[in-house]
């Protein structure tokens, strides 16, 4: 029997049964989780502290495969710019931390530590040290301004924040009248009084594990901030169990060919070492679990940018050897349009991965032409089931390239309801519901919309609307809540129409998303302006820069003085102002 090297729907299932049967490294079980029924892992990390360990681990098979292609070594966790950082020392500096904030600022179980800071290694040490004794990671979103902050701040209601030098001093005026210590990373100035330089908490330190600590699998790990229908991001709350079991469904297909190819280890041996390239923000559930979290199992290398350069990714991708390139579909626009694309050395990529909106099947088809091979993948996760969702790759995504994908196994399960929650039968169109143990344990403070997002059984409504076809491919065809995806980014409608109603010379608003090549969809208004005044766009996008971050503020508006086209119920009827809008742009 020859190695082997294409993962078909055989293979998979002779995978799936060979890693989850009894014994096995990902057998499965059924447990209670927060009151429901649920299929998890029976092995792997009891929480996000050994996870991290496994890092440094020498002894599992996955190890001990890697260590005889690539030699018995302390491998590279991190590259930032001219820094490099292995996976122990990472796991040092992180315990370190850990030590540092419990001692220094009584930072204990239960306890929030905010982020707000763009990507660097300190964003990703903070988030272990907080995590690994039992505090919830509160990562800001890195676009917000003043009154997003402020909001995030009075939700979360952190016990200590760590920032760069930018959100320091956007935070500075929200923490006057706070005893809230601010830790800033990388300031090349002088710091207000009253505010602490990373560095400086961390000088002397010499510990090398983490504070003892008793944080289980189900005790919760972070809260994220992602926009809903309504006006205000909502925090979703993630636990330590919903992490691994992600991680470990991701890594259970890269363990199992090994594994298949336990007597052919030699002629499967790939040509570089694992890595990855950090091309999105680490306050996004992808930056964070896929790109980040996900290193740990299988030591994998991850590169970090600052932030999304077309040129710079290709630098990297050529000077580090990356593997893995995963990034939203204007990141694919921007490398097939580079003038460099076909200068540079990619032959180490060996996975082309998309996610956050639908990815124009030119660009993927343009990326193959270049790269001379098949390597796209594509993907579907939400927040709120921690990245996790489906996953469609190899064969069927070049057979089904509209389709996210089937679920991914071997614990999350994809059904399809109508509005009543009544289950429909393939092929019928209504709401796409997923249910695993990835799945959120609720909203930070909001146990209504918590109830809300839950159908009986454990079953999660996404808000997107779609069919699961007879082969179980997942695809979607348009989404039930009031939302722009721009880039990735999810944007409420709502809370820019509510930004734009504030202005005073505004009488109605309606806020909605037009296609756009390179974004996916672009964010635009419909205003009427009250009787007798005058409004110009540029005067509205200076006012809501105050008020909203800059990839929520409307790149296209129209101003009329008649009021907005109602519908039936007297609510604007934004599907027809879409429909009207978008032709006057054809």
């Amino acid at each position: 029997m020859p190695p082997i090297v294409e993962m078909t729907d055989d293979v998979l299932k002779q995978l799936i049964n060979e890693m989850t049967s009894p014994g096995g490294p990902f057998e499965f079980v059924h447990q209670t989780i927060h009151g429901v029924d649920s299929k998890v892992f029976k092995y792997g990390p009891r929480n996000l502290a050994e996870m991290y360990a496994l890092g440094r681990d020498k002894d599992s098979f996955y190890a001990r495969t890697f260590n005889r292609w690539f030699g018995d070594e302390d491998w590279t966790c991190m590259v930032y710019l001219e820094e490099r950082y292995s996976f122990r020392t990472t796991y040092r500096l992180a315990a370190q931390l850990a030590w540092r904030i419990k001692e220094r600022f009584g930072i204990q179980k239960g306890d929030r530590v905010a982020i707000a800071m763009r990507n660097y290694p300190e964003f990703c040490l903070a988030f272990m040290a907080a995590t690994a004794i039992g505090a919830l990671a509160v990562p800001f979103n890195a676009w917000w301004e003043g009154p997003e902050l402020a909001y995030g701040l009075q939700d979360s209601e952190p016990k200590m924040i760590f920032a760069d030098q930018q959100r320091c001093d956007r935070l500075t005026e929200y923490l006057k009248d706070s005893n809230i210590p601010l830790v800033v990373a990388r300031s090349e100035k002088e710091l207000p009084v009253g505010i602490i330089r990373y560095e400086d908490l961390i000088a002397g330190s010499t510990e090398s594990d983490f504070p003892p600590a008793d944080v289980d699998i189900d005790d919760d790990a972070y809260i994220m901030y992602t926009s809903g229908s309504t006006g205000r991001p909502k925090g979703v709350v993630t636990t330590h169990r919903a992490i691994i079991n992600t991680v470990m469904s991701w890594h259970m297909p890269v363990v199992g060919m090994m594994h298949l190819n336990r007597d052919y280890l030699d002629e499967v041996k790939p040509t570089h070492m694992p890595s990855t390239l950090l091309t999105v923000p680490l306050f996004h559930v992808t930056g964070l679990v896929s790109l980040f979290l996900s290193i740990f199992i299988n030591r994998r290398k991850l590169v970090i940018m600052y932030k999304w350069d077309a040129e710079e990714a290709l630098r990297l991708i050529e000077e580090e050897r990356i593997t893995i390139f995963n990034g939203v579909p204007s990141m694919s626009f921007d490398l097939v349009n580079s003038p460099n694309i076909r200068k540079r050395d990619l032959s180490s990529l060996t996975f082309l991965g998309g996610g956050g909106a639908a990815r124009p099947p030119q660009h993927v088809q343009l990326l193959e032409e270049i790269l001379g091979r098949h390597i796209a993948q594509a993907g579907y996760g939400l927040t709120e089931t921690t990245a996790l969702g489906a996953t469609n790759s190899g064969e069927n995504y070049r057979n089904h390239p509209d389709s996210v994908g089937r679920p991914t196994p071997p614990l999350m399960e994809a059904k399809i309801v109508d509005e009543n929650g009544r289950e429909l039968t393939n092929g019928e169109i209504g709401e796409i519901c997923f249910r695993s143990p990835a799945s959120l344990k609720g909203y930070w403070k909001d146990p209504k919309a918590t109830a809300e997002i839950f159908l009986d059984g454990g079953w999660l409504k996404t808000g997107d609307v779609g069919i699961i076809d007879d082969e179980g491919f997942v695809y979607i065809k348009d989404r039930a809540k009031d939302l722009v995806i721009r880039g990735g980014e999810n944007i409420a409608c709502r809370e820019v129409e509510d930004a734009i109603y504030d202005h005073p010379k505004v009488f109605e608003a309606a806020v909605f998303g037009l296609p756009e090549e390179k974004l996916g969809e672009q964010v635009v208004a419909v205003i009427m302006v009250r009787p007798n005044e005058e409004l110009t766009e540029q005067e509205l996008k200076d006012f809501l820069s105050t008020r909203l971050a800059k990839f929520k503020i409307p790149s296209l508006i129209w101003f009329q003085n008649e009021p907005l086209l109602k519908g039936a119920t007297g609510k604007i009827h934004k599907r027809a102002l879409k429909e009207e809008k978008q032709d006057e742009l054809s």
